[in-house]
């Protein structure tokens, strides 16, 4: 309304093709810093080229569907999910490359209708990107879980969110039982990845990798270090893979800061200590095995062994001090205890096999409440139990079809032998076939010009026939050539000829 005109600039102008100018790079190329990345790599790779050939080619483009994200926790989930949306927004698939990261939990709400709204203004900021939810597995789970599928089903069918891509992630048997409870969420999710477990081998080499990033230096046996404590971590609850190595990387640098802090001149190093330190506190936090903790189920690394290091102070060291000053005062009851022996309670506070030792129970914890935890534990174990169960059953599943594709691989190459044998026989046939004609089309010209041949010998024989009996007339003495011309024969000096008529009268034989 000021009537003042608004001036661009070429820098103003944007390539439809990138955000706020960027230079065009492969966004796959991200992937490059994780490890155990190649199936998922060679699976986006696929559908990259697969969107980009149709997009050349004028082609409608494949129906892009949603997508399943499985495994544990810094395997890379949350980096490949803003790879996708890097892709599809440089393919032109998606109005932007925004991701927004959300939690089944904090889709939930805590009273009626509030799910729905929460569901609903997550989508809209998701709009032209890609909507992340992390531990998906909880929509199955309650009315408020419930709801929340079945918002995210209007969602996806809904025309105001068809530019949004929803990604979902979590372990993987938890995962198919939360598709299964709706199977109109279940229809709609159509790429399904698969992120495997790191290996010690892969968090040492991930260690490496991030030390030579800050420029330090590890000395001898910290990458062995790190391989025995990550293989022994590896099967405790909380075990975050990529995350934990980098933690243990950042620990193991503030371990080296406060060792050196006091000294000058020392270089960027990594010494053993200071990776022992950091592996054993993480140790610490997470429990050691065989202390009645339960632990997440890790089939791919249950031969990996404990971590040898010496700890510097250990949980039970707390209740060993509480005991003696329990002990002092409370004499009477602890020697009746003793006297029942280290076993008495076991029957009392076994819960399914896990042991509670009877003076973990803190001082003025009354009857009802302590019931209460006791059949907490025991409905948290029943479920660790049930989820050990479908891990299981998740572990055969995959195994069947692993044995189920290595058939389909074996028919396929058996057929595709059977087709290669039938292929060389059939151009074996064409050939011989060739080969045959070939031959017999040289057989052809080898008769036409040995008959062309018989009948130049004929020609020839009755030219010299005549001759012979023209120099028999005499006609001329000379002794020229006689040629045959003007309806007879002249001699090649002009003077003599004899007519045809006059050979046929003087000579029985054909002069054609």
């Amino acid at each position: 309304g000021s009537g003042e005109t608004l001036l661009l600039s070429e820098g103003d102008i944007v390539d439809p093709g990138s955000e706020s100018g960027e230079k065009d790079e492969d966004p796959l190329a991200e992937l490059d810093n994780l490890y155990r990345m190649e199936k998922v790599k060679a699976q986006l790779e696929k559908m990259k080229r697969t969107w980009e050939v149709s997009k050349r080619d004028g082609d409608e483009t494949p129906r892009l569907g949603h997508f399943v994200f499985t495994g544990s926790p810094g395997t890379g989930k949350t980096t490949v999910a803003r790879v996708i949306a890097k892709v599809l927004f440089g393919l032109g698939l998606l109005p932007s490359k925004k991701i927004v990261e959300t939690s089944a939990l904090d889709l939930t709400g805590e009273y009626l209708g509030q799910t729905k709204e929460k569901v609903n203004e997550t989508l809209k900021d998701a709009k032209g990107g890609v909507l992340f939810i992390d531990e998906a597995y909880n929509l199955g789970y309650g009315h408020y879980g419930k709801e929340a599928c079945d918002t995210l089903v209007a969602g996806m069918t809904s025309e105001e969110f068809k530019d949004v891509l929803i990604v979902i992630a979590g372990y993987p048997a938890e995962i198919h039982d939360m598709l299964k409870t709706n199977s109109g969420l279940k229809s709609r999710f159509t790429n399904f990845f698969e992120f495997p477990d790191w290996r010690p081998g892969d968090c040492k080499a991930f260690f490496q990798m991030c030390a030579e990033k800050d420029k330090f230096v590890v000395d001898d046996g910290v990458l062995d270090a790190i391989g025995v404590g990550c293989g022994g971590l590896i099967g405790m609850d909380g075990w975050g893979n990529g995350r934990d190595v980098k933690k243990l990387f950042e620990n193991s640098k503030s371990n080296r800061a406060a060792r050196v802090y006091n000294s000058s001149g020392i270089g960027k190093v990594l010494i053993l200590e200071d990776v022992k330190l950091a592996v054993s506190e993480m140790t610490k936090a997470r429990r050691p095995r065989n202390d009645g903790i339960r632990r997440r189920a890790h089939p791919q690394n249950q031969n990996f062994p404990e971590p040898q290091f010496s700890f510097s102070h250990h949980p039970r060291a707390e209740t060993s001090t509480k005991q003696e000053e329990r002990s002092q005062e409370e004499p009477s009851t602890n020697s009746d205890q003793s006297a029942k022996g280290p076993d008495a309670n076991d029957d009392d506070n076994s819960n399914n096999g896990v042991k509670q030792a009877a003076d973990e129970r803190d001082e003025g914890v009354d009857d009802a409440i302590w019931e209460e935890l006791q059949a907490a534990k025991k409905a948290e174990h029943e479920r660790e139990m049930e989820r050990k169960r479908r891990l299981e059953e998740e572990q055969r599943r995959i195994q069947e079809e692993e044995l189920a594709r290595q058939r389909h691989e074996a028919e396929m190459k058996r057929i595709q032998q059977v087709k290669k044998e039938e292929e060389r026989q059939r151009r074996l046939r064409e050939a011989e076939a060739a080969e045959k004609a070939r031959l017999a089309k040289l057989e052809k010209e080898r008769k036409r010009r040995e008959e062309a041949r018989r009948r130049e010998e004929e020609r020839i024989r009755k030219e010299e026939a005549i001759k012979k009996r023209l120099r028999q007339i005499g006609n001329c003495p000379a002794g020229y050539v006689w040629y045959q011309c003007g309806g007879g024969w002249r001699c090649s000096a002009g003077g003599h000829f004899v007519s045809d008529a006059e050979l046929r009268a003087k000579f029985t034989f054909d002069l054609d």
